[in-house]
């Protein structure tokens, strides 16, 4: 891989991850429905493309089932074995909760409605973030069960080992002559669909697979970034406009601006890289899995408590609300630094295991 590109790569990874805590923040008036509801979905598709890209990294001939299974073999450290720690300590902190309520019956209900052994390989769409009621004072019989990993924010997890698995139906898609126009036609169902997720994480996959098998490079060109540009902001207004007003429109608008943004992420940062030389901070980098998997409820509801403390002198406003809002996640991503930072000098083999190698 082109070392430039690695470079843009490794820029992207934290500002990326700060934006999907953010996606699991309240948002707080128009600001808010432009960060978390806009710009923040854009992140995780972000992400897929880096994925698709990288997975198919380094493939020198056609695709052959020894190649399949030595990238399977890797993802069982990086991906799988995570997954199902990660879950397992959601479920012990339900556990905690049901204890703390006497709600033993629930537990049994909860757990049993999910179906746990179902639940890692589901393949689903994933409905509003409820994710942070499975932490809070409600007992377990009060939860909301949606097909999803016990620990929600690892859907993104779980998307990649399915497409992972599925990699060789990737590979006949995009390969050859007629990959531009498979990519063409998932693009329009994208936004002919809103946007659904399970073809969400499949399109951004294979978007970035089709630029790596291809040879060609996810950082746009100076005059493609310039339309880019010229084509988010439109549409980022649009679908701004459209969610602030909950408007069904957002349903186009939007998948539209995420078709655009990843190219458009890429080109930003290759021109902080080339021409600002900033290059990424390796403990904010080396950080991002452990805050995708510490970011759940505990942290950002003591961090939205902890801003609302800091803040108190000023009185209760919009303003206040704002500041909160904005402070919350950058407490919650500070404490999952400060985490890893200490893990890593303590215990950082244990760390390697818990994050697959991400650290």
């Amino acid at each position: 891989m082109d070392k430039r590109v690695s470079e843009v790569i490794d820029l992207l990874r934290f500002p990326l991850m700060f934006g999907v805590v953010l996606v699991h923040c309240v948002p707080v008036g128009v600001l808010g429905t432009a960060l978390t509801s806009i710009l923040g979905q854009t992140c995780v598709p972000t992400f897929f493309v880096i994925s698709g890209y990288l997975y198919f990294n380094g493939l020198t001939g056609d695709w052959s089932w020894s190649v399949f299974a030595s990238k399977l073999r890797k993802r069982v450290s990086t991906l799988l074995i995570p997954y199902i720690i990660w879950n397992i300590v959601l479920a012990l902190f339900i556990c905690r909760s049901a204890i703390l309520h006497f709600d033993l019956d629930g537990l049994y209900g909860f757990f049993s409605e999910r179906g746990l052994l179902s639940v890692p390989l589901a393949y689903w769409h994933i409905s509003s973030p409820v994710w942070w009621h499975a932490l809070s004072d409600a007992a377990p019989s009060e939860f909301v069960a949606w097909w999803q990993p016990l620990h929600i924010p690892l859907w993104y997890i779980r998307d990649l080992m399915v497409l992972c698995v599925c990699s060789p139906f990737v590979y006949a898609l995009v390969r050859g002559r007629h990959g531009r126009f498979v990519m063409g036609v998932m693009a329009l169902l994208l936004v002919a669909t809103g946007g659904w997720f399970p073809l969400r994480s499949l399109f951004f996959f294979s978007y970035g697979a089709f630029l790596r098998i291809h040879a060609l490079s996810p950082v746009p060109s100076k005059r493609s970034l310039h339309v880019l540009s010229a084509t988010a902001l439109p549409l980022f207004i649009a679908a701004l406009v459209s969610t602030h007003l909950n408007s069904e429109l957002q349903t186009l608008f939007l998948p539209a601006f995420l078709l655009n943004m990843p190219a458009l992420w890429f080109g930003v940062a290759d021109r902080l890289v080339e021409h600002r030389h900033i290059h990424a901070v390796p403990v904010l980098t080396q950080s991002c899995f452990l805050i995708l998997v510490l970011h759940f409820r505990p942290t950002l509801a003591y961090s939205d408590q902890l801003s609302h403390l800091l803040l108190s002198f000023l009185p209760a406003s919009g303003l206040h609300d704002t500041l909160c809002y904005l402070l919350s996640p950058c407490i919650a991503v500070a404490v999952c630094v400060i985490i890893y930072m200490a893990m890593h000098r303590l215990m950082p083999r244990t760390l390697a295991f818990l994050t697959g190698g991400h650290a």
